[in-house]
């Protein structure tokens, strides 16, 4: 079995990323709408992992499907 885990530093990585994009829609004049989208988790832990975009200042909950 593959085992895959998201550590504090995966949601720093992530957030680098939006940033990106940030200046990537700015510098084409468009925008995202971060309420528009979704990330599906798959584990078998019961948490969700909590992660607040700093553009937005709202926070990103990954939903949870688990696999029995």
């Amino acid at each position: 079995m593959t085992e895959l885990s998201i550590a504090k530093e995966d949601c720093d990585i992530l957030q680098n990323d939006l940033q990106t994009l940030s200046e990537w829609e700015q510098t084409w004049g468009t925008e995202f709408h971060p309420q528009k989208c979704s990330v599906l988790r798959v584990t078998r832990k019961r948490g969700p992992i909590e992660h607040k975009d700093t553009k937005q200042d709202t926070n990103f909950y990954f939903k949870s499907v688990n696999n029995k």
